[in-house]
């Protein structure tokens, strides 16, 4: 079910897919394997995504994997730079987002929970995250979060009140060190981090897209688009 990616990591062209049990990169020029890692099991259907040197796969089980791509053959006993377990996708791709030297690693779960690793806090080879709930239990998404105007964009597919979720990740609270919180965010501090619930005409399934400073979606039968600006 997962879609291939191309991507430039740790410093080649690297062809990604994702399919039981592994993931696999091949080089696009030549189709030539670069290297396999055993980390999946089931249905895979989420994409794999790629920031810095590293490959991260997600899916319901066993866990979300994140893979040092710089490997040659099998990397599945040694390039495995952490794991997850939190919010484990069926569906929705990850989403990375780089702020200044810092990469967040962003999971979505079909029952609406939002997790956010840390790559750079690294404890029993697990990344330390906070984790989100969104729609109090009622919602349900197939759509892939996007991160869009410092934003991110989450779109639910319910039939009865579908709903697009802005959560604002700068807001997430901080103990009295400085240090961003773990774990399940409180109520009170989730609404602050969700800074809008809008409202959406039909369900939206397929996963948003980011070009010319636009955010396009589309649900069964509209494409739309959300700008910065009216143009």
């Amino acid at each position: 079910w997962s879609s291939p990616v191309v991507a430039e990591v740790a410093g080649r062209p690297q062809l990604l897919t994702c399919g039981d049990p592994f993931v696999i990169a091949y080089d696009p020029n030549d189709g030539k394997e670069l290297w396999r890692c055993k980390c999946l099991s089931a249905d895979v259907g989420p994409s794999p995504i790629a920031f810095d040197k590293y490959v991260f796969a997600a899916n319901q089980s066993p866990r979300s994997t994140c893979i040092d791509a710089s490997g040659s053959g099998d990397v599945s006993t040694t390039n495995i730079a952490w794991s997850g377990n939190g919010a484990l996708p069926d569906t929705t791709s990850p989403l990375a987002v780089r702020t200044g030297d810092r990469w967040d690693v962003y999971t979505l779960a079909t029952t609406g929970y939002l997790v956010c690793y840390d790559p750079s806090n690294i404890r029993n080879n697990r990344a330390v995250y906070w984790e989100l709930e969104l729609g109090e239990g009622m919602a349900n998404f197939y759509s892939s979060p996007a991160f869009f105007g410092g934003k991110i964009y989450c779109f639910d597919k319910s039939e009865d009140a579908p709903t697009a979720y802005v959560i604002d990740p700068a807001k997430v609270p901080k103990g009295p060190d400085g240090a961003v919180a773990t774990g399940q965010i409180e109520p009170e501090a989730a609404k602050e981090m969700i800074v809008a619930t809008n409202p959406l005409p039909e369900p939206i399934v397929s996963s948003p897209a980011v070009a010319d400073g636009k955010l396009f979606f589309r649900g069964p039968k509209t494409v739309y688009c959300i700008a910065t600006r009216a143009e």
